[in-house]
Order: C-alpha cells, then sequence, then structure tokens
C-alpha cells in the first residue's frame, strides 16, 4: 500500500509535462558537454548551509551587531523583578498565562489581592509591554537581514549578470530539461534555501509583528517554490525570483535601523529608495516578466502537467502577498508625509507604557517601572 501511494504520488503524469518521464531528468556524463541537472537529492546541502547560516548569525549577533547597537544608544530593558508580594502574585498570574495560552481572570486576580479590577487589567498590559522586543533586539533583526541580504543579491548579480535568461525570458524554458546548473547558481541555490530553513524557524522568535502569518506564509511559497523548481531543474526561474527579491530587502532593513537610532539622514533617504526599488521589482518586473512568463511561455515551450499550474498558483500567491505588503508600504509613507509618524505599520500595536502607568497609579499604586519604553 505504502509503495502504491509512493508510485501514485510521483507519477510521471502529474509532476512532467505529457512526453516526459522522470528519466529525462536524470544526469548524463556522456561528452560532450556534461549536462549536471539538478536532483531532489542535492538539497540535503541546504540543511548544513542553514545550520552554518544559523551559527553565524548567533556569532554576529553577539559580537558585531549588539555592540553596535549599544554603541549607538540602544539598550535592553532591564529584567523586571517583583519587590512586593502583590507584585509576586500578578507576577505569578502573569507567568502561569503565559505558559497555559489561557487568559487571566481578572476579576477573580482583583479580589484575591483587594485590588480594583481596572488596576489589575492595566498591571498586566504594563507587563506585557515589557516583555515586547526593545530597540536592540529589533536592531540586530535588521542588522542580520541586511548583511545576508547584501551578500546574496550582489552574488546573484554577479553570477546572473551573463547568463541569457537575465535578458529574455524565452530563455528561461527554451531547451528544458537540458538546462545545465552551473556550480555558482547551484551554491546559490543552496545557501538561499539554507537561509530560508533558518527563516522558518527564527519567525516564531523574531519579534511579531501584524504580518506575522502573511510572513510565514511568505517562507512557506518560497521553500515551496525552490524545492519544486529544483527538483524539476527549473532553476533558471528560481535563481531571477531569488535576486528580485533580495534587491529591496537591505534597504528597507537599512531604513528600520535608521529609525531605531534615530538617525534622519540614514533612514529617509534608505526609506525612498527602498520604495522605489520595491515597486519596481514586486509591482513591475515580478508580475510583468516573471509571473507572465511562467504563465504563457512555460506551457508554449515546455508543455504542461497539474504539478506546473500549482507552481504558476505559487507565483500569483507570492504576488499577492506583494500587494499586501505594498499596502503596508503605503500605509508608512503617508503617515511620514502627512503625520510624522514613523512607525512600521506592521509592528505590533503597543500601548505607551508610561500612559499605562498613569492609569495604574490612579487606581493605586504600583511597583510595575514606569520608566520602561514602548518600542
Amino acid at each position: 500500500m505504502a509503495q502504491y501511494l509512493y508510485d501514485l504520488f510521483w507519477t510521471d503524469s502529474f509532476w512532467l509535462p505529457q512526453g516526459y518521464t522522470w528519466q529525462s531528468l536524470q544526469r548524463r556524463s556522456d561528452p560532450p558537454p556534461t549536462v549536471f541537472k539538478a536532483c531532489l537529492a542535492d538539497l540535503k546541502y541546504s540543511f548544513a548551509c542553514a545550520l552554518v547560516l544559523f551559527t553565524i548569525r548567533h556569532l554576529l549577533d553577539r559580537l558585531l551587531y549588539r555592540p553596535l547597537g549599544c554603541w549607538l544608544g540602544l539598550t535592553d530593558p532591564a529584567v523586571y523583578q517583583p519587590r512586593t508580594q502583590e507584585d509576586r502574585r500578578l507576577e505569578m498570574a502573569f507567568q502561569n498565562g503565559k505558559r497555559s495560552g489561557k487568559s487571566v481572570d481578572y476579576q477573580a486576580l482583583s479580589r484575591s489581592i483587594d485590588r480594583s479590577e481596572v488596576f489589575v487589567s492595566n498591571w498586566f498590559r504594563v507587563r506585557r509591554n515589557r516583555d515586547r522586543s526593545s530597540q536592540l533586539t529589533k536592531f540586530t533583526e535588521s542588522a542580520w537581514q541586511i548583511s545576508f541580504y547584501s551578500v546574496s543579491f550582489l552574488y546573484g548579480v554577479a553570477i546572473l549578470w551573463n547568463k541569457p535568461y537575465l535578458w529574455s525570458t524565452i530563455e528561461i524554458w527554451r531547451g528544458w530539461p537540458e538546462h545545465h546548473v552551473t556550480s555558482d547558481v547551484y551554491w546559490y541555490y543552496m545557501v538561499e534555501l539554507g537561509f530560508y530553513w533558518t527563516a522558518l524557524v527564527t519567525v516564531f522568535s523574531d519579534t511579531k509583528r501584524k504580518d506575522f502569518k502573511e510572513m510565514l506564509l511568505h517562507h512557506c511559497i518560497t521553500i515551496v517554490l525552490m524545492v519544486f523548481s529544483w527538483s524539476l531543474n527549473f532553476t533558471r526561474i528560481g535563481a531571477l525570483i531569488l535576486a528580485l527579491h533580495d534587491a529591496v530587502d537591505p534597504l528597507f532593513h537599512l531604513a528600520k535601523i535608521g529609525s531605531y537610532t534615530k538617525l534622519r539622514w540614514l533612514s529617509d533617504p534608505s526609506f525612498v529608495t527602498f520604495m522605489t526599488v520595491w515597486f519596481v521589482t514586486r509591482l513591475i518586473l515580478y508580475p510583468f516578466r516573471i509571473v507572465l512568463t511562467a504563465l504563457t511561455e512555460l506551457e508554449s515551450e515546455c508543455g504542461i502537467s497539474p504539478a506546473l499550474r500549482g507552481l504558476q498558483a505559487c507565483l500569483l500567491v507570492l504576488q499577492a502577498l506583494h500587494v499586501i505588503w505594498s499596502y503596508f508600504i503605503v500605509k508608512v509613507a503617508f503617515r511620514v508625509v502627512f503625520k510624522g509618524n514613523r512607525q512600521d505599520s506592521r509592528s505590533d500595536s503597543e500601548e505607551s507604557t508610561e500612559e499605562c502607568s498613569e492609569t495604574v497609579k490612579a487606581n493605586g499604586d504600583s511597583t510595575v517601572d514606569s520608566k520602561a519604553k514602548s518600542t
């Protein structure tokens, strides 16, 4: 039964266009010339790359990013320490709620400590604000994104510059499946896929934002597209998508770092440049070059299959995410131009701790540190 399901899943007619079999994608070494085709088994090296990148990130975080952030005036908030019996009981309820994932019964808790329900509610709001990611943590996350995406984008442009399919979309498909995967594209794929493996894990520990679900979906679709395109030797379109997407990320995170450190001379030009590059790459080049060729020239040059229809669908979903993020970008630009508010509209909404503290004090003294700044 298991073998039947396995054979059914890998059936030629589902994955490959009519007239092709999995044998068509097998590597051959008969000269001349030697054609090195992508193979699913190669992707095991992406996990090794993920481990290396994960290690590099943590080393850079400890040795470079955090010291640099501190030098620029960013700090982590002090660890909260309960000072009274009342605070200890509230802290215990707070930690229990975090572990269990259940909401705290403010009414019962207020009766147990002889305080108003409003007081308890505001105490929890202030306490939650203290657990949010600090500006220093956000700085280190953006610094890593800048480091990786800058290197990967420059490398991608360097290796693709002399490739015919960079300039002519028909060359993306022409001659498939006899596409030779050069060593530079091979390692470009492995390292990029390794990065997205790590991103799929760290997205749960990095700063949570309003677009968390969209970002998680983006990582999943990117991995599916990379694995899919590699397995079927459609590496040309995969490499182009990677280079196109990597172009905007360094500028985006550079603008965020300028915002965290209050360096207007850095944040403003970076954000304007980012917006320009974003709309050119994500709303012009990607839909009208990448998506369009996948919807038209793919079928005329290679044929079509149910799996390739799935590939087209993934590209369209990715474009939908681009439109959603464009909405967030326009919101930020509107706030900057008309309201002077430079907050990333994707950031979790957070009530000012000072404002909460004043509300708490209006209902009785609290020992929660009111000096914690909202991020």
